[in-house]
């Protein structure tokens, strides 16, 4: 029987890393989660676009990780299955930088996305996915913090990790990402938040 939960976990030449990420995921989980691993070039946004609707379909909730995400608390698909049981929306926990500013490793439920059409703008390649989603969702009353889900995030600018290839090759999209996320804001955010609405109330 297929897991309630789809964990997307890219990941772009760090084995250590991605093993690492894995291995929290299924020590503190209680086997309500499938993880899928994704390839690719094009930043982690198109690494999550690039999963077919088809396969999403069956699932009730997608996680969003990285290979720098190490899941901290003990049963913690039980947790999220719990919070989103019934319910359409997003619950994120803190990550040990950005807390309940930003949900940088969300789960949302898997119709969210097929409303959508996509699981962030396609336009966007690596940075922004997260300010989309809380903008999205947060005026609708469709995000949950939840602190005790600790999904620490090794990032360098939290001091957790030295810098490496991996994290240069991504900084490559800042600007272009932060300039394409505040022109959608501005021209296309009402628009998709009401198909949101419209299909999932």
């Amino acid at each position: 029987m297929r897991s309630p939960i789809l964990v997307l976990l890219p990941s772009l030449n760090r084995p250590n890393q991605l093993s690492d990420a894995i291995a929290a995921l299924v020590k503190e989980g209680t086997g309500l989660a499938d993880i899928l691993v994704i390839g690719g070039e094009g930043g982690v946004i198109a690494a999550f676009n690039s999963v077919p609707h088809e396969l999403l379909s069956g699932y009730k909730i997608v996680g969003m990780f990285g290979d720098d995400v190490r899941m901290k608390t003990p049963r913690w698909d039980a947790l999220v299955l719990s919070k989103l049981a019934g319910k359409t929306g997003l619950i994120y926990g803190r990550d040990g930088h950005q807390d309940s500013v930003l949900c940088t490793h969300p789960f949302v439920s898997t119709g969210i996305f097929h409303a959508l059409g996509f699981i962030s703008p396609p336009e966007l390649h690596h940075f922004c996915g997260d300010n989309f989603l809380m903008e999205l969702l947060q005026p609708i009353g469709k995000v949950e913090y939840v602190p005790e889900l600790f999904t620490d995030h090794l990032h360098p600018n939290a001091g957790k990790s030295p810098d490496d290839s991996t994290y240069r090759k991504a900084r490559e999209w800042w600007d272009r990402d932060l300039a394409t996320w505040k022109q959608y804001r501005e021209t296309r955010l009402t628009e998709d938040r009401h198909r949101v609405m419209n299909v999932c109330p």
